[in-house]
């Protein structure tokens, strides 16, 4: 299926492109522009999604993830022949709303099924699990065997270390063996061939990682540098070149790329749809504070953007006209006095943020990522939280991975602060634009259950 959707949906394009060449545009579109046929591209991308059975087996058993991939990647490949097709003839298929949100169920059911039913086969009968040696035992190669030999998704043999110091490396009751010395790694791969090498020394042991790669270069064994970031996990870790020299990013900005244009314009039509449905609701809201108290219907505040750079986010004003213009900044909590009738309500069903919409159409902010914080409450926290400030390197979001997580609304505690932090940078090492629909989703049913 998956080389169906790969290669079959071009060719259908190119098919159908020879048609028109040949002026029979009339019988292409009767095949390929019916109703019935754009279901069963849609279906048949939803279901292929182009996540083969190595993908699945290979990425820690993200089940859901990769179900919601397939059906993701699916519908979008259909969705560009679709447009392909009407700018072709010049208009779109006339297709019943209820048929395609019936597709749709059935694609994601099937693209579930179809998951399963890959993995059961691709256990019994997939390749054997390839052979495994890691050079040097530290805190970075224990972890890295550890999570190896836990993980039933990853068909790995792994046959031991390489250590000159011998198993007092090895922690207390642990049974992994050790092959030998390190310089010894070439008569090993002589007489037992190993697929993969994974090297696990300082990086400032120059000499020896040199020396444990002349001995590799008489076989063709793959070899992998596990760096030892235990203490320090990257965030969107890459290999590039500059001026001809290999340079190892460590912190970079996940949202880059074709990847990073793809969310903007997610960012946009997401702010533009949620403006048109919730503009009435926008209206009241601001007619409501009006009638409540004196004073602006917006409230203004400088928060930290993308790198740290200051932005005036939008909010609509939950407090009184006193609190707002106050320059003591202090976070709302459980029974504020300061905070309105209607402002209590709107801040209980994050209506209050809704004029955020504003800020992500010019590029302050997205639907998705860390929520920003005051300016001073930021000062505050990054001299008290290791790796505060990298939260930011991302536009901060209308929601995020913390808050659906329930850590929304007052931190009274460092604790729930640091909590809320630790789930911010565990969605950069992790982003991806599945994700995003994902966090917005769970929003979505958050709000509606808290109205």
């Amino acid at each position: 299926m998956a080389l169906l959707t790969r290669y079959g949906v071009p060719m259908l394009s190119a098919a159908a492109a020879v048609a028109l060449a040949g002026g029979h545009w009339e019988a292409a579109r009767a095949v390929v522009a019916s109703p019935a046929m754009a279901i069963v591209v849609v279906a048949m991308a939803a279901l292929g999604g182009g996540v083969d059975t190595d993908e699945v087996v290979s990425h820690q058993g993200r089940f859901l993830y990769l179900a919601a991939s397939a059906v993701t990647r699916g519908f979008g490949i259909a969705a560009i022949l679709l447009v392909l097709i009407a700018f072709a003839g010049g208009d779109l298929p006339s297709i019943p709303e209820a048929a395609l949100f019936c597709v749709a169920f059935v694609a994601i059911m099937a693209a579930c099924s179809l998951l399963v039913v890959r993995l059961a086969i691709s256990r019994p009968f997939r390749a054997p699990p390839r052979s495994v040696v890691v050079v040097a035992i530290s805190e970075a190669s224990l972890e890295f065997v550890a999570a190896l030999l836990r993980d039933p998704f990853v068909s790995i043999d792994f046959r031991g270390f390489f250590e000159d110091r011998g198993r007092e490396r090895l922690p207390g009751g642990a049974s992994l063996p050790i092959l030998g010395r390190i310089d010894g790694i070439a008569g090993y791969l002589a007489a037992s061939p190993v697929e993969q090498v994974f090297i696990s020394l300082p990086m400032e042991a120059g000499q020896r990682i040199g020396a444990v790669m002349e001995q590799l270069l008489d076989s063709a064994v793959s070899v992998h540098y596990l760096h030892d970031f235990v203490a320090f996990k990257p965030i969107h870790e890459s290999l590039s070149w500059l001026a001809g020299i290999p340079v190892y990013t460590v912190i970079g900005r996940p949202d880059c790329g074709l990847s990073g244009v793809l969310k903007r314009v997610l960012d946009i039509v997401g702010a533009l749809v949620a403006l048109a449905l919730c503009s009435p609701l926008m209206l009241a809201t601001a007619v409501a504070i009006r009638l409540e108290s004196p004073g602006p219907v917006l409230f203004r505040q400088q928060r930290y953007g993308t790198d740290g750079r200051p932005f005036p986010i939008y909010k609509f004003r939950s407090m009184t006209r006193a609190a707002c213009a106050s320059t003591d900044v202090a976070q709302a909590t459980r029974g504020d006095m300061r905070v309105t009738r209607v402002g209590r309500f709107i801040r209980r069903t994050s209506i209050d943020e809704l004029p955020q919409l504003f800020n992500i159409l010019r590029g302050d902010m997205s639907l998705v990522g860390p929520r920003p914080h005051a300016v001073p409450h930021n000062e505050h926290y990054r001299r008290l939280i290791r790796g505060y400030m990298l939260r930011h390197k991302v536009r901060p979001g209308l929601t995020g991975w913390a808050q659906v997580h329930g850590l929304r609304g007052e931190t009274e505690t460092i604790d729930k602060m640091e909590r809320r932090v630790r789930f911010d940078l565990d969605y950069l090492r992790q982003w991806s634009v599945v994700l995003d629909l994902y966090i917005v989703l769970l929003t979505v049913r958050q709000v509606l259950r808290g109205v």
